[in-house]
């Protein structure tokens, strides 16, 4: 059984992934003013330059016969040159990863445990003050834009990281808010406060520990909000990172980069959420409830 789930796992982050690389492609080949670029205005290069650019977006006209090509290559690990930066686009992503990765990880690590902890205190402390606290609070951090977060975070000098934690967290809470204010809620947990147990014991064995599976689905929630918060966050702070790089790839319709990031954060995202969804299925049916 488990290989068979472990199989279509696979074969479901290959699908999406190929997927997401080709639409990405498809997006820039067909956005307004692929076939212009900054440089055709540059009176400083020569004729040769411009049409060794011309050149290069030709070559990327037929997003299929491309797309096609350029996983060929990605196989030999060449994913491309950047066409604007003139650089292998692998190097470009070796560069910037650690960035990336290092506000990612602090950012998703502090917005998890923060919506963690508000869900928890918000399902187990049920009285008024709490729901009217936490709750219109997580619903305007919700529809904050994280560009305007990430620019209140730059002008009060603080570190970037922590404007994707506030793009993590509501989402977080909103997840788990839902699943332990049910799972409080259930006859059993009713019947261990009649016989008088201790309410730190009840939430711990009969709410927390149960409803471990289904909370590490919000390990992918958190990737998706982070990963998404990244680009407006790095671009606004001007941190050297892959959301950064994406940005400038979409301004300059680099094509070769856009397809290489598109694929990479793809994987990284159907990857968790399939790291949750094994979580999920392995979680032991509780008899009686």
């Amino acid at each position: 059984m488990w290989l068979r789930f472990a199989a279509r796992q696979l074969a479901r982050i290959l699908l999406i992934t190929l997927a997401a690389g080709f639409l990405g492609a498809a997006l820039v080949r067909f956005s307004p003013g692929f076939d212009t670029d900054e440089r055709d205005l540059d009176a400083r290069l020569s004729a040769a330059s411009h049409e060794a650019d011309a050149r290069a977006r030709a070559g990327e006209r037929n997003v299929v016969a491309f797309y096609g090509h350029w996983l060929s290559a990605a196989l030999h690990g060449d994913f491309g040159t950047s066409r604007t930066m003139h650089r292998p686009v692998a190097t470009l992503i070796a560069e910037r990863y650690a960035v990336t990765l290092r506000m990612i990880a602090a950012g998703g690590f502090a917005g998890l445990l923060a919506g963690l902890i508000g869900a928890i205190v918000a399902a187990w402390r049920r009285t008024a003050w709490v729901d009217n606290l936490l709750s219109p609070a997580n619903g305007a951090l919700l529809s904050a834009p994280p560009a305007v977060v990430a620019l209140i975070f730059l002008w009060l000098n603080l570190d970037p990281a922590l404007a994707i934690a506030i793009a993590v967290g509501p989402y977080v809470f909103r997840y788990a808010h839902n699943l332990l204010r049910e799972a409080a809620a259930s006859p059993h947990v009713l019947t261990a406060r009649a016989r008088g147990l201790r309410e730190s014991r009840i939430c711990l064995a009969h709410v927390l520990l149960p409803a471990l599976p289904q909370l590490a689905a919000v390990i992918g929630i958190a990737a998706t909000a982070a990963v998404g918060a990244v680009i407006p966050v790095e671009v606004i702070c001007d941190r050297p990172g892959l959301g950064q790089l994406a940005w400038q790839a979409a301004l300059s319709r680099d094509m070769q980069a856009l397809v290489a990031i598109t694929v990479m954060i793809t994987v990284v995202i159907v990857g968790l959420n399939s790291i949750s969804e094994a979580a999920l299925a392995a979680r032991p049916e509780r008899a009686g409830v």
